[in-house]
């Protein structure tokens, strides 16, 4: 059971405690950003911030589908093409990773030494 208060909703860049990391709720108004950010330090040897987006589909998903999900939505579509708020990020680092229904992408500013 986590430890957020009912009246936090967590959305997909959330992490629960079921895991070898920190839980935490990334809530829609961003307040807990900054522990999802911090996700690719605590699992990798990366050691900058990593944005994420996520697409799921409890029925499965494919890289394409993700792909379409994502271009479809203006916020994510924008990071994707480092386009208005994203136009000069200077991604160095792209991780991704499929599974259960869920496809994620992280994106770096720091190069990956690895």
């Amino acid at each position: 059971m986590n430890h957020y208060s009912n009246n936090e909703t967590c959305n997909l860049h959330s992490w629960s405690e079921n895991g070898d990391w920190t839980d935490c709720c990334y809530t829609n108004d961003h307040a807990q950003a900054q522990c999802m950010w911090n996700k690719p330090a605590e699992l990798t040897t990366y050691t900058g911030y990593g944005y994420e987006i996520v697409a799921y589909r409890s029925t499965g998903i494919t890289a394409i589908e993700a792909l379409e999900l994502w271009q479809n939505s203006p916020a994510h579509n924008n990071m994707i093409l480092s386009a208005n708020e994203w136009e000069n990020p200077g991604w160095k680092a792209i991780g991704s990773a499929m599974g259960d229904g869920y496809s994620i992408v992280w994106f770096g500013e720091q190069a990956d030494s690895e």
